[in-house]
């Protein structure tokens, strides 16, 4: 997949969990973005161990059988930290 020439932004908010969401198509994003920083949105509905596996899959490098890795940190902000956009 061929990645965005254009100006990538400081970090890229991906939906982790919902109805349509498919980790497939989260990487994908993560990948043709290539932001410097990924941090999820939509997980309320994730106790730990969700959140954790759900992490798992969005990793910035390869691992092994199951993470294809995305090229970009992804980082898990804690809630309520400020966001200057």
């Amino acid at each position: 997949m061929a990645r965005s020439t254009g100006t990538c932004g400081s970090v890229l908010f991906v939906p982790e969990f919902g109805l349509y969401t498919k980790f497939g198509y989260a990487i994908d994003f993560i990948r043709q973005v290539h932001p410097k920083q990924a941090s999820p949105v939509h997980d309320t509905g994730l106790d730990p161990t969700g959140l954790a596996g759900a992490d798992g899959f969005l990793v910035q490098n390869r691992t092994p059988p199951f993470a294809p890795g995305t090229g970009s940190p992804f980082v898990r902000l804690p809630k309520g930290t400020p966001i200057e956009v």
